[in-house]
């Protein structure tokens, strides 16, 4: 039994093994799939929730309130005229004689305002092919998963939100991607390495995954772990931190992601925008919370950086933080309320882009080593 390599677009779902586009996530266990059954499913908003003009946030922000069904703010920014376009729908034909069941438990994601309800289908995955250099399919069989509805669309991450997800979080009742491998002896190990090679930088899914073991084909074999934290998500102590002007020898904890968003303390988002370091910019449409650096601040040197244990410590670059990378100083950047975890940040790409990790789910531990 070896380890298997897969990108999102591997996973396929039905009986007919209709292929899908997904991205994996370390926050959440779910396997999400948008839906294209919302209106009829969960209820509709007022009319003028389908209006043209997408900036009108106040009519669109209204269907909230609207009290015709749990979830009739699935319209928001969306068009019934474009609704069904890469959703999951049981109307196409391949669908017909799945094994799809649809349950009356209502699901909301933990990190944005996407809602739904919980299903399950046949789900099988279609790995690079090995040293033999053949295809395959692994079914996986009929595994639970949640039919979704992105509900503020425009507040999209690069469109991903269209799209569906596999998750790589930990929850005790939930089984991930992962677990599911592992218990159906398709790897032979509970465990995945992100690595972030060089060659697929700028690349929207630029993340190499290896399921099953500690793969160094993109990163050094110097592995050193951290434990994490509780049985939920991927949180680890911290000692220092330092991110643009702002520095904090007092310990913190950290969730990995693999999202572009940087989210820091409420207080230091806050004193950022007081003073002009961070300004909102709306240059990117469709993207939210992205802010420009003062040109003045980018100029400068710091040091940016996550000291992790007194032999681990994250530099990162300023082109390692940016949202984009062009002349413009831009990040993606949201905020954490104070919180009885003492989470100050969640981040993922920043530490990404020159570390690889391993989520071993048998020992509970993020090990980390540098990229190639």
């Amino acid at each position: 039994m070896k380890a298997l390599h897969f990108p999102g677009n591997s996973f396929l779902i039905g009986t007919t093994k209709s292929q899908r586009s997904f991205i994996f996530d370390a926050t959440t266990p779910e396997i999400t799939v948008p839906d294209a059954h919302c209106t009829r499913r969960y209820s509709t908003c007022k009319k003028f929730c389908n209006v043209r003009k997408s900036s009108d946030f106040i009519a669109k922000l209204s269907c909230s309130a609207d009290l015709q069904g749990p979830m009739c703010s699935d319209v928001l920014c969306q068009r019934s005229s474009n609704r069904c376009g890469v959703r999951y729908s049981r109307l196409q034909s391949q669908f017909y004689y799945n094994k799809l069941r649809i349950f009356s438990q209502f699901w909301s994601s933990p990190n944005s305002d996407d809602v739904g309800v919980w299903a399950e289908d046949v789900i099988s995955v279609q790995p690079l092919p090995g040293t033999d250099g053949e295809w395959r399919f692994i079914r996986l069989g009929t595994q639970p998963l949640v039919l979704k509805i992105p509900v503020a669309a425009f507040f999209d991450t690069r469109g991903m939100r269209e799209i569906g997800t596999i998750g790589l979080g930990r929850q005790p009742k939930i089984k991930n991607i992962v677990q599911i491998l592992y218990e159906n002896r398709e790897i032979p190990y509970p465990a995945v390495t992100i690595s972030m090679p060089k060659e697929r930088l700028g690349i929207a899914q630029n993340f190499y995954f290896s399921f099953g073991d500690y793969n160094d084909k993109h990163c050094t074999a110097n592995w050193e772990s951290v434990e994490a934290i509780g049985d939920r998500e991927w949180m680890f102590d911290g000692l220092e931190a330092g991110f643009l002007d702002y520095q904090s020898s007092r310990g913190f904890r950290v969730i990995l992601t693999t999202s572009d968003v940087i989210h820091m303390p409420k207080r230091v988002m806050d004193d950022f925008l007081e003073r002009g370091v961070l300004a909102y910019t709306s240059k990117y449409s469709g993207e939210f919370n992205v802010y420009k650096i003062n040109d003045t601040m980018a100029a400068r040197a710091f040091q940016n950086y996550f000291q992790i244990t007194p032999s681990l410590r994250f530099d990162m670059e300023m082109s390692d933080i940016l949202f984009a990378r062009e002349d413009d100083y831009v990040i993606q950047a949201n905020w954490i309320e104070p919180n009885p975890d003492n989470v100050d940040w969640a981040v993922g790409k920043m530490i990404l882009y020159n570390n690889c990790v391993v989520l071993d789910y048998k020992k509970n531990i993020l090990a980390f080593s540098k990229n190639k």
